[in-house]
């Protein structure tokens, strides 16, 4: 085994929730639903979240960032779009400038378009 390869923890709270812990000890929560699975929070970014996602489910994914602090949305170049707060989207384009990775599509939460997640969200406070 490679010492420099990071193994990010996968803990299962039940029969479709997972929570993903990096090595700075950040969480990413994982919802999987009928028909998509709800990634809440991307971490840091330094390990691959999406690969481990897929290792538990081949659903589509919804992500959404609780709020656009660095570590909660480190790993959004993994995915092909995220849903944040309006109050905090322009954090996420602001932080992927200063790093230069690749443009992503990031959209204002709307519950509308999770609604395939369940158990249901009813409500999302900023």
């Amino acid at each position: 085994m490679n010492p420099c390869y990071i193994i990010m923890k996968v803990y299962k709270i039940l029969d479709n929730v997972y929570v993903f812990e990096d090595i700075t000890k950040c969480c990413s929560n994982v919802i999987i639903g009928d028909k998509k699975a709800l990634v809440f929070d991307t971490g840091t970014g330094v390990e691959n979240l999406y690969d481990e996602i897929k290792n538990i489910t081949d659903l589509d994914l919804i992500v959404i960032n609780s709020h656009g602090h660095f570590d909660h949305i480190g790993g959004n170049y993994l995915f092909d779009s995220i849903y944040i707060h309006p109050l905090d989207y322009y954090l996420p384009n602001s932080f992927y400038n200063i790093i230069q990775t690749r443009k992503i599509m990031i959209k204002y939460c709307d519950l509308k378009n999770i609604k395939d997640i369940k158990p249901h969200l009813h409500r999302v406070r900023h």
